[in-house]
Order: structure tokens, then sequence, then C-alpha cells
């Protein structure tokens, strides 16, 4: 069990109820399943880690303001970014180590073997794979399994204990290669967006419909007074990133857990200021872009545990704690 400090975000950021049930288990990918090349990993998400890594839920779409909540704080009070986005399916939990291995298996994400060209377009025109983003990938697998294999990450060389937790240590290019890998691509900010703070109801904290509730420990994996709270015990380790789908307090609207804590997740946008309007949009940017990344991780206090909350980083940023889930 490795210890490690509480993260120190500087990269440049920007009453209970009870949580909502999915609003399917399925469908989005190319075939009618999310995340169909996971189908051979054990299903140990959901609260009692019996449940399919595979699922993905559908968000219905519709408008809201980016960047902004109902926090009775008003720390995320302004409204000056409306936007839009369609229907789409997101995936219901972070992409684990198991699911990452198929890929890694499979020689896809490096130089070798790169996605097509127009792979993993979303609805906003240009947000496919592009030939200059190959790049950005290790050079063959090799390469790839020595990327992520960084300090404090949860890969191991082999299949073990931590297959079951959430994949960490991936950047921008190898995100999105695994996303087109699986059937789908990365969201855009916006979608993140929307999906965390549940549309039009502006959540706090993806659980949360009033602008008083708290976050407690059994809503997510973060920090309390020092403490990481992913599994139970004082300080942080390893194991307070947590299996997928631990923590059912704190699904969102339509039923996808972990949107915040855990790990961050990358989306596909460059960093940008926002543009307004936005129907269905997102800057497209290059490699020497910096891209956002949403949703805090384990070693993060509750302030920077919000579904409105944004970072970035340059798209080659690999780092313990951040992590992906796919959009279809």
């Amino acid at each position: 069990m490795v210890r490690w400090a509480v993260v120190a975000v500087a990269l440049g950021a920007s009453g209970r109820i009870s949580f909502d049930a999915p609003a399917s288990l399925g469908g989005g990918g190319p075939d009618g399943n999310a995340g169909a090349r996971c189908a051979s990993v054990a299903p140990t998400c959901g609260p009692q880690h019996d449940q399919s890594c595979c699922a993905s839920a559908a968000v219905p779409g519709g408008s809201f303001f980016r960047s902004y909540d109902i926090g009775s704080d008003n720390a995320f009070s302004d409204m000056s970014w409306p936007a839009t986005v369609s229907g789409f399916t997101l995936d219901t939990y972070e992409v684990t180590v198991a699911r990452f291995r198929a890929f890694v298996d499979s020689g896809a994400g490096t130089q070798q073997q790169p996605p097509a060209v127009g792979a993993g377009a979303g609805y906003a025109a240009g947000t496919g794979w592009r030939a200059d983003l190959d790049a950005g990938l290790p050079a063959n697998t090799a390469a790839l399994r020595a990327q992520i294999d960084c300090p404090n990450g949860m890969w191991e060389p082999t299949p073990g204990a931590f297959d079951v937790r959430p994949m960490d240590c991936v950047t921008w290019p190898v995100a999105f290669a695994f996303c087109i890998w699986d059937g789908g691509r990365l969201p855009t900010e916006a979608e993140w967006n929307y999906a965390a703070v549940g549309g039009d109801e502006q959540r706090k904290w993806p659980w949360s419909t009033s602008p008083n509730v708290q976050i407690t420990p059994t809503d997510a994996s973060y920090v309390v007074n020092g403490d990481c709270t992913g599994d139970g015990l004082p300080g942080c380790s390893d194991e307070d990133f947590a299996i997928p789908g631990s923590f059912p307090d704190g699904n969102g609207r339509w039923g996808h857990a972990d949107m915040v804590g855990n790990v961050w997740e990358w989306v596909y946008d460059r960093f940008d200021p926002y543009d307004v309007p936005c129907d269905d949009c997102a800057p497209v940017g290059t490699l020497s872009d910096f891209r956002e990344f949403h949703g805090g991780g384990a070693g993060n206090t509750e302030d920077i545990e919000r579904a409105a909350y944004r970072n970035q980083s340059p798209t080659d940023y690999v780092f313990y704690d951040i992590g992906l889930r796919c959009a279809r």
C-alpha cells in the first residue's frame, strides 16, 4: 500500500437526496453496446462490485449554464455562459485498469496503431481524430506501458488486485485513442459539465438539488482534514482510489458514478475562454494546446470537488489521479 500526499491543484483552475436511477445500462456504441470491447472484463463496478464496468447511461440533452451551480456559497454564480447539448450517452463508471488493459494488450493507442482519421467525432465539427495527433501517442506498446506506469499510479505490469481500480496516468491523446478503440469518444467539456450538474438543475454536486447540501465521505473519495476518505482510513493510499461506483449516494441525476472525486477525467476541449453561444460546441485545438479535465481526485478537498470546476494541462501531462470515461 503506497502512501501519498494530498494533491495541490495549481494548473490553472477556473439537504441530502437519494441518488437517481440510471437512465440506461447500455446503448451508444457502434453495435448498440457501450464499451463493447470490455465484454470479457469481470463485472467489478457498482456499490456491490458486481456490475458491468461497461455500462453507460443516457443523458437527454438540453440547455444550462457552464461553470455555474446553485450552491449557496456563490462560488460558481456567474451565468454568463449558456450552452446547449444534444442527447448522448456517457460511461456510468470511470474506466478501470482491467478495461484499459485490454486496450493496451491490443496494440492500439500507439504511433504504430493510431486511431483512424476522423474517428471519435462528436457533434461539433472537426472533433474527430486527426493525423497530427498521432505524434502525441507513445511510439509502441512498450512505450505506452512505460508511460502509464507512473509513480503512485494504478497500472501493474500483469493483472492483479488494482485491475478493479480507476485507470490513471493517462495522457489526453491516449485517453482519446482509448475511447475511439472502445467505440466512443471523449466527452466535450459542455457534455461532461451538463451531466455532472444534472443539466438544468445546476447541482452543486452531482447528487444534490438543494443549494445548502454538503459533501460527506459517503458521497465521494476526496480529502477531509488532510485525510483521504476513499478507504475510510487515516492518511492517503492507493486504496483511496475507490472501485468505481462504490459511493452510490454520490451518483448523478442520470446515474453516473464518481463524477467528482476518485480521479479527474479528461474531456475533449482545448482550454479556452467559453464561446457564447454554445450549441454542441467544442474548441478543437492542436496537440500543443492545453486540454481540460474535470471532477477532482481522491487527493483534493471539497472546494475542488465541484461539478462546475474546470482544470487544464498540456496534452502530455501524466499524473496519478487523472483518468477518463467515454461518451457515445
